[in-house]
């Protein structure tokens, strides 16, 4: 391990039998996602070439260290309400699939890898890939959090 503390990563729930085949130690949070430890810097690239998780992304906290974590989806709000051209665009182009409209917020779209042809497979990475795009207003990562009760 080289005295490097293992680095926490989210992947989909059905890649953990095969990751933790590899050797990586695996925690399943739910049906959907399950949290994986890899040591050593930038480890978790070797592991994402020999696993092949549909997607990988680190576990995230925030200031109070309250740990999030990644669910495989990215939201998208766009500049104005986006075409179906834009979409198939971007689904297209980024190799993702839609997973549904907001109701309520008319910009605002939430994507999901869709595993067809990318290799890509870092979230962030493909965050950042749509964040650039000119009629984005802003893009991120869905999370869910896991909380206890004060005194467990």
């Amino acid at each position: 391990m080289g005295g490097q503390p293992p680095e926490r990563y989210v992947i989909p729930a059905r890649d953990a039998e095969a990751a933790s085949s590899h050797g990586a130690r695996v925690e399943l949070l739910d049906d959907r996602i399950a949290i994986v430890e890899v040591s050593g810097r930038d480890a978790w690239r070797e592991f994402a070439q020999v696993v092949e998780p549909e997607w990988i992304a680190p576990v995230q906290a925030d200031s109070r260290g309250q740990e999030s974590y990644p669910t495989g989806e990215l939201t998208v709000r766009f500049t104005s309400p986006p075409t179906e051209a834009q979409l198939r665009q971007i689904s297209a182009e980024l190799d993702l699939r839609i997973v549904r409209r907001n109701d309520y917020v008319d910009t605002q779209v939430v994507f999901a890898p869709a595993g067809h042809v990318r290799r890509e497979r870092y979230l962030p990475t493909m965050n950042a890939e749509l964040a650039a795009r000119p009629f984005v207003a802003r893009s991120w990562l869905s999370t869910q959090s896991r909380y206890t009760r004060s005194g467990e």
